[in-house]
């Protein structure tokens, strides 16, 4: 490379670009791991990591994907929700559906803790958040899921009305109350939580109730796992 005519053997100065800033905090562990194969990322904190991770997809990098992964696994061994929520986003951005889709199957564990889990699910985009809510094997209970989405959409707003950075958000994205299967909520959750919550209609907490009470719960089964985007479908 220093001596084949290549840029580097002509130039006493190269401009190396990753994706967005690339720091030097992040490019110079990658560059000692280019020239020798090992990285100590014990003495790194999980943003620097996850960064060096994100700059590893981009330079194709294989070998160290699969170490910072594997060492990710390790320290997170008590706490895989975290390690599959800090996956799924990295997975997600360069398309590796066989990662997302072990980081899905370590959520569906144990739904029920990952649902409340909210700072960990507002890193991730929306689409993969209602990718999340949308599978069939997502067996988190609806009143966690319609709390989550709640406290999702209300730190929306409350960013929304306080930002004062120009290119910040301008308006609230309220697309996910429709990843809430209303009829599995109770009666009481129906008419107290989510009525006071603001977002829903109240023409949906009505139908919602109707559908609870009568024969069409048993024609159609509003039981997450069953329902899968059959009620998205219909509900957009």
């Amino acid at each position: 490379m220093l001596f084949n005519g290549m840029l580097e053997s002509k130039e006493n100065e190269i401009d190396i670009r990753g994706q967005g800033d690339l720091t030097a905090p992040v490019f110079e562990p990658i560059l000692y791991y280019m020239y020798t194969g090992e990285m100590d990322m014990t003495s790194k904190d999980s943003d620097l990591i996850m960064a060096i991770l994100g700059e590893a997809a981009f330079f194709d990098l294989t070998e160290l994907i699969d170490e910072v992964i594997a060492y990710l696994r390790r320290s997170h061994k008590d706490n895989s929700l975290k390690w599959a929520f800090d996956i799924l986003g990295f997975a997600s951005t360069y398309q590796n559906n066989a990662l997302k889709e072990e980081c899905y199957k370590e959520l569906e564990l144990d739904p029920d803790k990952a649902i409340q889990m909210v700072d960990e699910i507002s890193k991730l985009s929306l689409n993969v958040i209602k990718e999340l809510l949308s599978r069939r094997s997502f067996w988190a209970k609806e009143k966690l899921i319609f709390q989550t989405v709640s406290k999702f959409i209300h730190a929306q707003c409350y960013e929304v009305m306080n930002c004062k950075d120009l290119d910040g958000p301008k308006t609230v994205n309220y697309s996910l109350t429709r990843y809430v299967a209303l009829p599995n909520l109770s009666a009481d959750d129906l008419l107290g939580d989510v009525r006071k919550s603001n977002l829903f209609s109240s023409e949906a907490i009505l139908d919602a109730l109707t559908i609870k009470r009568s024969e069409a719960k048993k024609r159609f089964p509003y039981l997450r796992g069953i329902l899968g985007k059959q009620l998205i479908n219909q509900c957009e």
